[in-house]
């Protein structure tokens, strides 16, 4: 349900989500809950956290809620489990982790590289 609300944000809004689109969105959440459980792992063999970073991450977490919502939460999400919390929070990082250095870092392109682009292809530049 929560991949659902991401997908459409306005269900709450909505009292739900709209019967019509269903099936599409529940589709595309259990793709998104199969993609993140096949990244996740990817990374984790083998992988950690520092210390640090997890509780920057946590902090930060936190800090999107009131402390009463945090609560409910943490109790009705986490069952009021700091170690679930953490184990939540430390496979959001591998995930992001791995997206990073696999998809965001092997896309960049150099000044240098898309001049060499623009040289080779002026005509897909040209503006008729």
């Amino acid at each position: 349900m929560r991949e659902e609300y991401a997908i459409f944000p306005y269900a709450r809004q909505h009292n739900g989500i709209p019967k019509d689109l269903e099936p599409q969105i529940r589709d595309g959440a259990m793709k998104m809950i199969i993609f993140e459980e096949l990244v996740y792992r990817r990374r984790c063999a083998g992988n950690h956290c520092a210390a640090a970073k997890m509780q920057h991450a946590e902090a930060e977490f936190r800090q999107q809620f009131h402390a009463d919502e945090f609560n409910a939460l943490f109790q009705s999400e986490f069952h009021g489990s700091e170690q679930l919390l953490q184990g939540k929070i430390r496979r959001s990082l591998l995930i992001d982790a791995l997206l990073k250095s696999e998809v965001e870092n092997k896309s960049a392109v150099s000044p240098a590289e898309l001049r060499d682009f623009y040289d080779k292809h002026p005509g897909r530049f040209r503006v008729s």
